[in-house]
């Protein structure tokens, strides 16, 4: 991934070179807590605004120099973050519940993401986005299925983990709240109930089965950015209607017909070709 330093442009070629490095360097031997915690934020860079909602974020990685590199690189960008080296210092900060956002590595000593993950879930519902070196199906599952809203690939470019933490603080209300709200459309996470706003202003529940608001969460959490049919494929199958004997594309069809969507102009959900689907809404 890729980290602009405070003294550079944030998209400058350099920047991105030397972090993307230090995105793939390992520190696994690192069992000791660094603890730093971010001054005053810094005004955004010129440019797109990507962070309208700053947001306190934990930044856990035992790659110490790495998380001082995305805690300096979410402070340029107007965001407060803190960062651990040590996961179980980093559990201890979660349970403060002074942050807005976690940002998760998976390979960890002592303890690793999606334990450490499983555990932040037993007390939070805070948005996790977890981050991987190696970027495979079985990893993103899990991640998933433990409660992760998020999970990035290594090395990543800075920009896309803006949008990320963006998508997801938005999306689940900033603290964690159990419910998506975006284009209408409230879905809440604890009943598996989806609302859409109705004409007359009030709310009317949508006819969705199950697994159909399992998928629409999932793309829902992730906002604008692509969800791969692989794990559209992987969350289907953990409900007791195979998802091996029918297409993936009837049952995102079967969705859009209740969201009262069209493929051709959606407001929902877009096909990404190639790659999956996307909520765009």
């Amino acid at each position: 991934m890729a980290c602009a330093g405070a003294a550079t442009a944030a998209g400058s070629p350099a920047a991105r070179a030397a972090t993307t490095a230090a995105a793939t360097a390992s520190s696994a031997g690192a069992t000791t807590t660094t603890t730093t915690t971010a001054t005053d934020p810094a005004p955004p860079a010129a440019g797109p605004a990507l962070d309208r909602r700053p947001a306190a974020v934990l930044v856990i990685d035992d790659d110490r120099s790495l998380g001082r590199l995305l805690r300096d690189y979410l402070t340029e960008h107007g965001h407060r973050a803190e960062a651990y080296s040590d996961p179980l210092a980093g559990l201890a900060a979660a349970r403060t519940h002074r942050h807005q956002a976690v940002i998760l590595d998976i390979m960890m000593p002592r303890l690793d993401g999606h334990e450490l993950c499983a555990r932040i879930r037993e007390f939070s519902s805070l948005p996790i986005i977890m981050l991987s070196a190696r970027d495979e199906a079985a990893d993103r599952v899990r991640s998933f299925e433990l409660g992760a809203d998020d999970h990035l690939g290594k090395p990543f470019e800075p920009r896309e983990l803006l949008l990320r933490l963006r998508a997801v603080t938005r999306r689940l209300g900033g603290g964690g709240a159990p419910a998506i709200k975006a284009a209408g459309l409230e879905l809440d996470l604890r009943r598996g109930v989806a609302l859409r706003q109705g004409k007359a202003g009030a709310a009317e529940q949508l006819p969705l089965s199950p697994d159909e608001f399992a998928v629409l969460a999932l793309l829902a959490k992730h906002g604008p950015a692509p969800v791969r049919r692989d794990d559209v494929f992987a969350l289907l199958r953990g409900f007791d209607r195979s998802a091996v004997d029918r297409s993936i594309d009837v049952m995102i069809s079967r969705l859009r017909r209740k969201l009262g969507d069209d493929h051709r102009r959606p407001r929902y959900i877009k096909t990404v070709r190639n790659v999956g689907y996307a909520f765009i809404g």
